[in-house]
């Protein structure tokens, strides 16, 4: 938020723009360094403070602008922070579940791999019981083999078929079926004696029978035929009988081994997926601590952009309160200046003389209320005898109350003239005012209460109504340092009345006015009673830049002098004096801190007037000068400005006078 640094650069010329006409207006005795340079600047500083005003009110509007975005920014921090905070709590929340996924996924890694341990033993068992069974299957196979052939032959036999009998005693006798079933048997864990068994059931109980029943051989051999395929078949029998169980025995083995290691298999198959979920579970875990870093970041950096907020909200307020305080105390500001000048002049009966001239002034205003002082120190010769004068000035005090309103401005002020000056001094140190600024030094109280309305048209337009009446109080003045009763003047009060138009452009500035005086009563000096005559003075000044670093400059003003009105006519001294005042001149901007101004100066006056230096009558004045002067701003509340005169001057019939003087003015605002 870039703020305009108007302020201080505005009051080193502006400080009461709008007192322009704040200061008493006697009419007469306009000089180039004070009044013409003095109508110049205030034109400047009057357009200047247009600018300055502007910028017043845009910075206003500006600040305006900045406190509502900085409002905006505060509100939407608040809401990120809100925001953050609840994303932060939600990632905690994530975090916590994260936590309680990747717990519960390894709970159920180590449930599926204790799972697994168990359906593996339990696999290893059905295999074990599976594999083992199966001698007993072997066992049971063979048997049943041996009993089949042995069945096979006995049946053989007892039909009476060649070689059936044979086929017995072989299988009986056999060594590779007894190895074969005594093999069977050892593989299955037992001791079965199938081919004693055989041996006994074929032969040994027929041949007892045989013998028992004491037949013939013939039919013995028949019987022992059919008892042997008995016996074979009974064993045949009990063989199948031991094989189905067996068969049936291993397939409920092998059904089970199958299930054993289907559960087996989906036991590995849970544990793989507790792995993936932990896996899984971990990954989400990470990702939740990133978010929660993110979140707890987000929510540091929400804050600090709240507090960023928060501060650019109380700059903004803070800048918004300085404008409008400076729009509401317009044209508040403490300001000083001091100078020191000098004047030298030749020619004419005068001879030589010059005047040093050191003029301080303060003023003060909160915009409202005014102050301001002025006072000076001169030192004055004439280069006539007593013609010496050194001391301070009359002191001037100024009060002012402004009442402001949108379209008129009203001033109440008071202007009081302090006599710390010198008022009696000797008639050869009068110093008339076409050589030298300082013509009065000294004179009595003054009381001057005044009112000023100002109207204004526009922005850059006002017209200005100025009027005052000025109580003077009275002094003793001495003409001739001889006397030993010096005379005391009674001066008559004053009124003051002033209008004046005012345009204050960026590129072109002209202020017109009319101003006169009229005196009340009469003033009295000595003996002598008179009625001072009329003043008015009609002026217009004018300035156009014509390039961003040139602008010309001019004026005009016509001034009526009235005669004072004597008692007698035997005491009339002077006639009604006329003078026009012209000048032409520019100003150039070296850069932006340093102004350089060369004005043509010309005034001519007509009618009757006693110079002060050699105190003769003379007629048709006629003054003529060059002004060349210096501007410089040190800094924003400190300028220096210098000012150089040569002039020349005559008067009808004889009197001639050249010379030049030299202004230097410091300024300081506070």
């Amino acid at each position: 938020m870039k703020r305009c640094n108007y302020k201080n650069k505005a009051l080193l010329t502006s400080l009461g723009v709008l007192s322009i006409f704040l200061q008493p207006s006697p009419v007469g005795a306009v000089d180039v360094l004070h009044d013409v340079q003095g109508e110049f600047d205030r034109l400047r500083s009057a357009a200047q403070e247009v600018e300055d005003h502007r910028a017043a009110v845009a910075d206003l509007h500006q600040t305006e602008q900045d406190l509502r975005t900085a409002e905006d920014y505060v509100k939407t921090a608040d809401e990120e922070v809100a925001a953050a905070e609840d994303e932060h709590k939600n990632t905690q929340t994530a975090l916590a579940d994260a936590r309680m996924r990747a717990s519960d996924a390894r709970e159920r890694v180590k449930e599926t791999e204790n799972m697994v341990a168990v359906r593996t033993a339990e696999t290893a068992v059905r295999r074990r019981e599976a594999e083992s069974y199966t001698a007993e299957l072997e066992a049971a196979q063979a048997e049943y083999d041996a009993a089949e052939a042995a069945a096979e032959a006995a049946s053989a036999a007892a039909a009476g078929t060649a070689g059936g009998d044979d086929a017995i005693k072989l299988l009986i006798s056999s060594d590779e079926m007894r190895r074969r079933v005594a093999d069977a048997a050892q593989k299955a864990g037992y001791d079965y004696p199938l081919m004693e068994q055989l041996e006994q059931g074929l032969y040994t109980l027929p041949a007892q029978e045989a013998a028992a029943s004491g037949a013939a051989p013939a039919a013995d051999a028949g019987r022992a035929a059919e008892v042997r395929d008995s016996a074979a078949q009974v064993a045949l029998d009990r063989a199948a009988a031991r094989l189905s169980y067996a068969e049936q025995r291993a397939e409920e083995l092998r059904a089970a081994l199958e299930t054993a290691e289907d559960a087996e298999e989906a036991a590995r198959g849970d544990y793989a997926d507790a792995l993936e979920e932990v896996r899984d579970a971990d990954e989400e875990l990470n990702q939740a601590y990133k978010d929660l870093t993110a979140a707890a970041l987000y929510v540091g950096e929400a804050r600090t952009a709240r507090t960023e907020s928060e501060a650019d909200l109380a700059l903004a307020e803070r800048d918004h309160a300085a404008a409008m305080r400076q729009l509401a105390r317009w044209g508040a500001g403490r300001s000083a200046q001091a100078g020191i000048e000098y004047y030298a002049w030749h020619g004419g009966e005068g001879g030589v003389g010059h005047q040093r001239y050191h003029p301080v002034s303060y003023s003060y205003s909160d915009g409202k209320l005014e102050f301001g002082v002025n006072t000076a120190y001169v030192v004055s010769r004439t280069g006539k005898k007593q013609g010496h004068v050194s001391g301070f000035t009359d002191t001037t005090v100024d009060l002012g109350l402004w009442n402001k309103h949108d379209r008129y401005d009203v001033r109440y002020g008071l202007s009081v003239n302090l006599p710390t000056g010198m008022a009696q001094i000797h008639d050869n140190a009068v110093v008339p005012d076409t050589v030298a600024a300082l013509t009065r030094f000294g004179e009595g109280w003054n009381w001057t209460p005044n009112i000023t309305i100002r109207r204004k048209i526009n922005e850059t337009d006002s017209w200005y109504y100025r009027l005052a009446y000025a109580i003077r109080g009275k002094y003793d003045y001495t003409l001739d340092m001889d006397l030993h009763d010096p005379p005391t003047v009674h001066p008559a009060d004053r009124y003051e009345g002033e209008v004046r138009y005012l345009h204050a452009a960026k590129n072109d500035r002209l202020t017109a006015f009319l101003r006169t005086n009229v005196f009340t009563g009469r003033s009295k000096e000595s003996r002598e009673v008179y009625h001072e005559g009329a003043e008015g003075l009609l002026g217009l000044f004018y300035t156009k830049r014509y390039t961003k670093k040139d602008s010309f400059k001019a004026y005009v003003m016509y001034e009526l002098r009235g005669a004072p009105i004597y008692k007698t006519a035997a005491e009339q001294h002077s006639d009604n004096t006329f003078t026009h005042y012209y000048g032409i001149g520019m100003t150039r901007e070296l850069s932006k801190n340093r102004r350089a101004r060369l004005m043509l100066h010309h005034r001519r006056s007509k009618g009757t007037f006693i110079s002060p230096l050699n105190s003769e009558n003379g007629e048709d004045q006629m003054r003529t000068s060059v002004q060349v002067g210096y501007d410089l701003r040190i800094s924003d509340r400190e300028a220096l400005s210098l000012d150089a005169e040569r002039y020349f001057y005559r008067s009808n019939p004889h009197e001639r006078y050249h010379g030049w003087g030299v202004a230097l003015t410091f300024s300081r605002s506070f």
